[in-house]
């Protein structure tokens, strides 16, 4: 992940290991706020700034879907945007970031059973068998769009005492549906 080299990535600049440590550390460019910090101090957000938020957030993730091989970020959230003080949006935490050079076969026997975070995974991720793809994004990005735009935090809610991949999915796109629901359609 190292070469990686775009407008809208984090930048990775290299290792430092401490006097005594026996973990490296990450050095990358600093960028104080993320996207979740943003919606949660700040109320009423502009929409051109929103846009703009999701726009950057996009290319990064295309460059990233882009590369041979592709690359899954597998996390993609609000917590994990970071702004520049001009408000330009860049990705970050690439730790559950995967090349993918599998079929979607073969995928399920070496990606990880939970990849990122719960509430902003698609079915395939949380299904038994685990076969995703960059579409694993996408969906991350839907949910992002809809937290952005609405500034409202999707939880998981439970109805039943089941904690099944697919009872919490099914309550996922209820939450979502609620609130698509309930937006007020911005004039154009």
């Amino acid at each position: 992940m190292a070469g990686l080299r775009h407008p809208n990535i984090t930048l990775f600049l290299g290792l430092c290991f401490l006097e005594g440590s026996e973990l490296p550390l990450l050095v990358m460019e600093r960028l104080e706020m993320s996207v979740d910090d943003l919606l949660e101090c700040t109320p009423n957000i502009p929409l051109q700034v929103k846009i703009s938020i999701l726009t950057d957030t996009g290319s990064g993730l295309v460059y990233l879907h882009s590369r041979r091989p592709p690359i899954i970020h597998r996390d993609l959230t609000a917590r994990n945007i970071l702004l520049t003080s001009s408000l330009t949006a860049k990705i970050t935490d690439m730790g559950n970031s995967r090349m993918v050079t599998l079929k979607p076969a073969q995928l399920a026997q070496t990606l990880s059973k939970n990849p990122g975070t719960t509430v902003y995974m698609p079915p395939e991720a949380l299904s038994e068998t685990h076969r995703y793809g960059p579409s694993l994004d996408v969906f991350s990005f839907g949910h992002l769009a809809l937290y952005i735009l609405t500034q409202v935090k999707q939880k998981l809610i439970t109805t039943s005492s089941s904690s099944s991949s697919s009872s919490k999915m099914t309550n996922l796109f209820v939450v979502v549906q609620e609130h698509i629901l309930s937006c007020t359609v911005l004039p154009t």
